[in-house]
């Protein structure tokens, strides 16, 4: 079909198709400065689309393309830095068109990252392969990545004296739905002691890392469905929620729903082997949230021979958001996980939950079968409470 012919182009700003990108770079240095004064911003290693007010927000559409080894740097800077996407950027604010449609689908992406190196002041990795905070409409997560293999890639750091931060060792999202993919062996952690084996974007420095699959952050002010569904996830690791970490705001009626995804064999140094789910509301604000109806459900998974050095070798819940999110795990399989405290689920509080007991709302756990799991304190299911 010729271009002129596709009529799912229609209204598309960028289309990219069957395209091939290796070894593309964004690298910045103490001689060179993107966008702002003392700081620096780098924005997809091969792909970026930036706008920058919600009226001129455009759609992209990437199909069917393979992307190797490309990458953002930032190398002995003494800015704070920002990497957005090792391979592809998509970053912009809420779009208020109702008909923005941005997908990626059909790709693979193998070795890309996010490094900051010998930096002394904070620096912040988002998306070791893709990162898209340009979410779409404000009525919904119109952003969608479908049938892509992501494997190898990591937000790394070497020999930095600053804060690191790092967000989707693979995929960082805002709002954005991953269907049908297969996420593979990536790194969120930053430490080369961790996962000694990579050959690539790895550093002597250990610091907190998020999501080494997927690093999802559903924003306050805007009501959405977002869907993790078919995907597998082997092999991922992170500081917290090895395969994914989940942050949900309070002001929203959002619905994020995991289901039917294979999780297996991921990595926390901290909380969540294999998922995390973390609130962003201050514990000070939970009776302020309790008439949110925002809600996570996960069903129909299987998470087998995750491990988190700390709480929760499948999954783990930040108590403090069941305050204000409906919190459901159903038809779920949980075989041979690992953690100190709730092998298969651990809901502990993150921060004060003083409140907790007059603003809980249910925890549903239905229909699920444990297997194996082994903890120091409650192989299954382990709820605590300050």
């Amino acid at each position: 079909m010729a271009l002129a012919e596709d009529t799912s182009l229609i209204n598309t700003a960028l289309a990219v198709l069957a395209c091939t990108f290796t070894n593309n770079h964004n690298s910045n240095s103490d001689n060179f400065q993107k966008y702002y004064f003392n700081y620096n911003y780098n924005f997809g290693g091969a792909i970026s689309v930036l706008s920058f007010t919600s009226m001129n927000s455009v759609q992209t559409s990437i199909r069917g393309s393979n992307f190797s080894a490309n990458s953002n740097t930032n190398v002995n800077n003494n800015n704070l830095n920002y990497n957005f996407g090792g391979a592809v950027s998509l970053y912009g604010p809420l779009s208020l068109s109702l008909n923005l449609s941005n997908t990626v689908s059909n790709c693979t992406f193998m070795g890309n990252g996010n490094l900051n190196e010998a930096g002394e002041k904070e620096s912040w990795n988002y998306g070791g392969t893709i990162d898209i905070n340009f979410p779409g409409d404000l009525h919904g997560a119109s952003t969608t990545i479908t049938d892509a293999v992501i494997h190898d890639a990591a937000n790394a750091c070497g020999g930095n004296f600053g804060i690191v931060n790092s967000y989707g060792g693979a995929i960082s999202l805002r709002l954005a739905s991953v269907i049908n993919s297969t996420i593979l062996v990536n790194d969120a952690v930053i430490a080369a002691a961790f996962n000694p084996s990579r050959a690539s974007f790895r550093g002597p420095c250990a610091r907190h890392g998020d999501g080494g699959g997927l690093y999802l952050q559903v924003v306050d002010g805007v009501d959405t469905e977002v869907m993790i569904d078919h995907n597998t996830f082997d092999g991922n690791s992170a500081w917290r929620g090895g395969a994914a970490l989940i942050t949900i705001g309070t002001m929203s009626a959002s619905a994020v729903t995991l289901s039917h995804n294979t999780i297996t064999a991921n990595a926390a140094l901290s909380s969540g082997g294999g998922c995390a789910m973390l609130s962003s509301v201050e514990s000070d604000d939970l009776l302020a949230a309790i008439d949110t109806q925002s809600r996570v459900i996960l069903t129909d998974n299987i998470f087998s021979q995750n491990t988190a050095a700390a709480d929760g070798g499948a999954v783990f819940v930040d108590s403090t958001l069941i305050g204000n999110v409906l919190v459901a795990i159903e038809h779920t399989v949980f075989d041979s996980n690992m953690g100190t405290s709730g092998a298969a689920v651990a809901i502990v509080p993150m921060s004060s939950c003083a409140e907790l007991q007059s603003v809980l709302a249910v925890l549903t756990i239905a229909g699920c079968v444990f297997t194996g799991n082994v903890a120091q304190n409650t192989g299954a299911i382990f709820l605590s409470c300050a």
